[in-house]
């Protein structure tokens, strides 16, 4: 009978001290998910500044070109003013150019809206885990007095 309630007390105490451990590495967990989700949304202001300059330099690319285009047009005899094959070339080449642009900036969108939802899942999984620590030691305490009772009914 006092083994029984020995045991009974050693599991309630078990149960806190588990239910503490259990808190403690929640706790650190919600830690790491908040600073994860920091970390995704500077990366995600990162491909957004990454997509503005790469768009932009497509962008001074494309006038770069237009401009070779205009001087080899002018070298080879062609009329630069008024001259449709000119006009054509630069229009196509600055289409292009700028669809690549905007590529790349959609492609920085999508980047960082990506790192915006990925940001969001660990804000949600840190403040879960924050509630399983505010419950853990209670749910220890409850797991002990289980385990007590259960040693207890044995003996009886």
């Amino acid at each position: 009978m006092i083994f029984a309630r020995a045991a009974a007390g050693l599991n309630i105490a078990g149960g806190i001290l588990s239910g503490i451990g259990q808190r403690q590495e929640a706790l650190e967990a919600a830690k790491l998910r908040k600073v994860e989700a920091r970390m995704a949304q500077q990366a995600a202001l990162d491909a957004y500044r990454r997509g503005g300059e790469q768009a932009g330099a497509v962008r001074q690319q494309t006038t770069r070109l237009i401009g070779q285009q205009t001087l080899l047009g002018g070298a080879s005899g062609l009329d630069i003013q008024g001259s449709s094959a000119i006009d054509a070339a630069g229009t196509t080449t600055r289409f292009f150019g700028e669809l690549d642009a905007a590529t790349i900036e959609e492609n920085a969108l999508r980047e960082a809206f990506g790192q915006l939802d990925q940001s969001k899942i660990l804000i949600r999984q840190a403040r879960s885990l924050r509630r399983q620590a505010d419950w853990a030691i209670p749910m220890g305490v409850l797991s002990g007095l289980s385990f007590g009772a259960s040693s207890m009914a044995r003996v009886f």
